[in-house]
């Protein structure tokens, strides 16, 4: 999409970072852009800077995504427990996007993704031999007035 080396505008919602936004090539239109491992929880700006510091103060220089979300997770156990005795922890656990509570508790289990595996895009034959055109995964194409709105050419 972008030659290497370009520099690209990327816009953000510093109350949800798992998406960013990119603007389209050509077009007066942004791109959501979600993490590249969609089984990590969302997080704020203030999480993120919160986390770096926290593993800034421990000696980490360049800290790793892993490091990041572990102590944020870390974090958010903390505050969870405390959100009882102090103001500022419940206003904490309040400013966190409405998918982290739920993911961060379901963080440790399974993923019903699989994500070793590369997505394949694959189109089946119709019983008489032909590629049934447009189909992905056994999913029917949309209707052509639709595809011809959605999709540009």
């Amino acid at each position: 999409m972008f030659p290497i080396g370009t520099r690209v505008l990327v816009r953000f919602d510093p109350r949800d970072l798992s998406k960013v936004y990119v603007p389209s090539t050509g077009v007066a239109e942004y791109l959501d852009v979600p993490y590249a491992d969609l089984r990590r929880p969302p997080i704020t700006r203030a999480e993120l800077e919160r986390a770096r510091s926290i593993l800034t103060e421990k000696g980490e220089r360049h800290p790793t995504e892993d490091q990041i979300f572990a102590v944020t997770a870390a974090q958010r156990r903390i505050e969870d427990t405390s959100g009882q005795k102090t103001r500022r922890a419940r206003r904490n656990t309040e400013r966190r996007p409405p998918i982290a509570n739920k993911v961060s508790k379901s963080a440790g289990s399974k993923s019903a993704v699989d994500y070793s595996r590369p997505v394949i895009r694959t189109r089946e034959r119709n019983g008489d031999g032909r590629k049934n055109s447009g189909t992905i995964f056994g999913i029917a194409p949309p209707h052509p007035e639709i595809r011809a709105r959605c999709h540009r050419t």
